[in-house]
């Protein structure tokens, strides 16, 4: 077996999850699980891990790009849009913003909410294929690690990207303290696990020059990710009470109601305390969850 990104054949079994074998390439650092299956969009439209919450916060890595925009004009395209918080801010600026999903309920979400016009329920292959133009700059954030075939989305990528065009994403940092703990790691979710090395590996390969990356720094929000502070009380009643035919529509509500009301109580609490924890972790170097990556097409 070769190396999906590199082609090399130095590789190492790490890890055992179900059919699924984690292996590490030595030449390019990329790790990546075996056999390589897509769920497709059904997985996306139906798993807990990718639930609509109503209006969700903007992320680290949408902050890096708000906070210092590497474009600030022309047209800009978010692959995984999901409902459109960050491609909303990014058309505040005053950019021309183009958005795509494999997820209906998410594209749905983010046209009623926002009001977009030019977002698509896609994948990007199919994507390419209906649009002639090109963008001036294409963000991919938390994409890269679902694929099946990183190569190829990169390759569709260049399709649409004008000469000199910017890409702009983030991957999980698999160098990050608690790596592997959540669940959200495993496949059919992630297929892939990208460091500082296999990244820049990858991108000198698809004849991109980096601009920046920038690994997040740790966060509060290790503690309640991991499962120290979040215990998921408020998930694991409504479940219990939707399983039980028994307990009636009203009964359901009131236990839901009194476990969130708990659980708010909780995070108030211990909020500010995973502030001061993550003070020590953070002056010492360690790093959270994501890489923020800029690069730029060569011409």
């Amino acid at each position: 077996m070769n190396c999906p990104i590199c082609n090399a054949i130095n590789l190492d079994e790490r890890e055992k999850y179900k059919e699924f074998t984690l292996f590490h390439c030595n030449n390019c650092d990329v790790y990546f699980w075996y056999p390589l299956k897509h769920p497709g969009q059904k997985f996306y439209e139906t798993s807990e891990l990718h639930e609509i919450k109503g209006e969700k916060k903007l992320q680290w890595r949408h902050k890096q790009f708000l906070k210092d925009p590497v474009l600030k004009s022309g047209k800009f395209l978010d692959i995984g849009c999901g409902t459109g918080e960050f491609l909303n801010e990014v058309k505040n600026l005053g950019i021309d913003v183009w958005g795509t999903d494999i997820a209906p309920r998410q594209i749905n979400f983010a046209k009623e909410r926002y009001g977009f016009k030019n977002i698509f329920v896609n994948t990007l292959t199919e994507f390419v294929k209906s649009r002639p133009y090109k963008f001036d700059a294409i963000s991919f954030f938390e994409v890269l690690e679902h694929l099946d075939n990183p190569k190829e989305f990169i390759a569709n990528v260049k399709e649409i990207l004008n000469p000199s065009g910017l890409i702009i994403f983030s991957v999980p940092n698999t160098e990050r303290v608690g790596m592997g703990k959540e669940p959200e790691e495993t496949p059919p979710n992630h297929l892939f696990r990208w460091t500082k090395k296999s990244i820049t590996n990858f991108l000198k390969q698809e004849n991109f020059d980096i601009l920046k990356i920038v690994e997040q720094p740790f966060s509060k929000d290790f503690f309640f990710t991991t499962g120290f502070f979040s215990m998921g009380l408020a998930n694991r009643i409504k479940k219990e009470t939707i399983k039980n035919s028994v307990i009636d529509k009203r009964d359901k509500n009131i236990k839901l109601s009194i476990v969130s009301c708990l659980a708010s109580v909780k995070n108030s609490v211990l909020v500010p305390i995973s502030y001061i924890l993550a003070i020590f972790p953070r002056m010492l170097g360690y790093k959270y969850w994501d890489l923020y990556v800029v690069a730029q097409l060569k011409e």
